[in-house]
């Protein structure tokens, strides 16, 4: 879906990932380089990290709304176990709910 310039989404949508980013270093997830070749190989926060955030920088970027991947959803079972990834996983929930609202208009 195709945003206007305006929307206060975009910035919205392209802030909360400036703070996912954030909390992955936080939580000590961030990683200097990838440990698989193929995207469905990656752990999720890898995932997150070299898949998510730059492809949806970009879709954001020229006003468009990214793909559900209902990333809140898998944060809960994969970081459940995981210390210090609560903010994180908050952060992921929103981001979802924030896509999947934009994506039902």
């Amino acid at each position: 879906m195709k945003l206007s310039e305006q929307h206060p989404t975009v910035h919205f949508l392209l802030d909360l990932l400036d703070r996912i980013e954030r909390e992955l270093c936080v939580s000590q997830l961030w990683k200097e380089k990838r440990s698989h070749d193929q995207d469905e190989w990656l752990p999720l926060e890898e995932w997150i990290q070299f898949v998510m955030i730059p492809r949806d920088r970009t879709l954001l970027r020229k006003w468009e709304i990214p793909l559900d991947y209902s990333v809140g959803s898998m944060a809960l079972v994969d970081f459940r176990e995981v210390p210090d990834t609560e903010t994180l996983t908050q952060l992921l929930i929103k981001y979802q709910e924030q896509v999947e609202k934009n994506q039902q208009k």
